[in-house]
Order: structure tokens, then sequence, then C-alpha cells
């Protein structure tokens, strides 16, 4: 349901290539075996790599935030009005938008909440007309695709972002929304589920979609219950900013360049 049958095939084949690849390829394996450092991008990669070839690896996302340029004021949830919730992306298949609609229908029976959506692509017709059939259309106000600079307005003016998406790396929204104060609720998976912690978000197991969309409504209605764990999360989101800055990154790596210069080199 959340992918649909063609993107469900395409994201089955992909990680069966995937899965392949990892244990079975020779470059895959010489390349592990000869490295002095490897790097990982998220912790998922980090224990496969552990567990599949026996090999340590320092964890270094592959973006990285700056939080100075999207420090903006707005107006504090107080639990009195609708949440605003942002949702931004691509509308392809693995962006999962779906799970993000079936879960403000589900928590609409219970908060008064609003959808913001950023985007565009092949699934949209598709998308808006799953809000009509959900009776949400009132709640969803659909941008299309803006510029970067607008985009950054409509997510800095909102409450908390939704992100759904199931397989990707870490894509820059995420770090935009958080060096901007704004929380996000996300799969604990991929890079973004490595970006995002306890502190400057909500995340939840991937088990099936029916229980993500019952664990993404959970978690608006519990912000928009508690406007004080809000305001705590987005003062941890700019920390979490500020934890994993350009700077902070670039210098993660030039340690793993001076490691690997020390090793001796595997024959």
């Amino acid at each position: 349901a959340a992918l649909g049958r063609k993107g469900a095939l395409e994201h089955g084949l992909r990680n069966l290539l995937n899965w392949i690849q990892m244990r079975s390829s020779i470059r895959v394996k010489r390349a592990m075996r000869r490295a002095n450092v490897r790097l990982a991008a998220t912790s998922d990669d980090q224990e496969a790599i552990r567990r599949i070839h026996g090999k340590g690896a320092v964890l270094l996302n592959e973006q990285a935030s700056n939080p100075i340029s999207s420090i903006t004021e707005r107006e504090p949830f107080d639990g009195q009005r609708s949440l605003r919730v942002v949702w931004c992306g691509n509308f392809v298949a693995g962006k999962a938008l779906p799970l993000a609609v079936m879960a403000v229908q589900r928590a609409a029976k219970d908060i008064p909440l609003q959808l913001h959506i950023v985007g565009s692509g092949v699934c949209e017709h598709e998308w808006k007309s799953l809000a009509e059939r959900r009776g949400i259309a009132s709640l969803c106000h659909w941008y299309g695709s803006l510029s970067h600079e607008r985009a950054m307005e409509v997510i800095s003016q909102s409450d908390v972002m939704l992100f759904t998406s199931l397989k990707e790396g870490t894509p820059a929204v995420v770090l935009e929304a958080i060096q901007s104060g704004i929380p996000v609720i996300c799969h604990d998976k991929c890079g973004f589920g490595t970006v995002i912690t306890v502190a400057s978000g909500v995340k939840v197991s991937v088990k099936n979609p029916r229980l993500s969309i019952e664990y993404f409504a959970e978690a608006m209605i519990r912000l928009a219950r508690n406007p004080e764990l809000l305001h705590a999360l987005s003062q941890g989101a700019l920390q979490r900013a500020w934890e994993i800055t350009w700077p902070n990154q670039a210098k993660i790596m030039l340690d793993c360049y001076q490691q690997a210069i020390q090793s001796k080199p595997v024959k």
C-alpha cells in the first residue's frame, strides 16, 4: 500500500541485489580486506560490515548541517492551534507519502492538525486522490515544487516534519529541518535514522505499513498534546544540527585519512 505494486517490486529487487553483492562480490570482499579504514554512512551499514565481513567501520553520514543559515523566528506551538506537519520530497514510490496521508487521517480523530506537502512527481495524481478518498483533503496543503528558499520558509514555519521514506541515504531536507529547529518523525532506518536522535525527533521501527501508520499517528498525537515535549525536541534538533556541521564531519574525515596514512598497508 505504501509503495504501490511497481514501487514494491523495485524496492524488493534492489534489496535483493544489494544483499547478494554485499555477501558474494569479489570486489567487495577484496575492498573490505585491503582497506585500512572503512566508512559507513549509516548504523545499519556499520553493523552489516561487522556482521558479514568481520570488520569495523567509522560511522560518518554523507550529509551535514549548517545551522547558522536556517535559524528563523516562528510562532511556538502552545497546543491551542492545529499542529503544523510538513512533508517534503519527490512524489515517487520510495518516499511513501501514503503513509503520511493515512497517519494524518488516524491522528485527525484525536487532534487538530494540518499536513503541508512540498514536492511533485509521477505519483501526484494518485496521492491527491488518496487524500480525497480518505476524507482529509481539507487538511492537506499541496505546494508543488518550490524554490529552495520558499521550501525552507514552509519547513521553518512548521512544528514537526514527517519523513516517511523507506529506503534512501540521508536527504538534505532532514538536515535542513533540524537546523531550523524542526523535529523529525521518521523510520529508524537508513541515514536519517542515524541523524535523528531521541532528543531531536521520534523514530519508529519498520515492521509493516499498518504499524508505521499507527506509530506515526501516535507520535503526532503525543507531540500535539505535549507542547513542552515538542519544544524540548526543537531545542534538541538544533543541538543535533550543531553536532553534525560540515566542519565537524570534515574533522572526522581528516582523522580517517590520518589513520589510513599511519596504518600498515594490507597486502
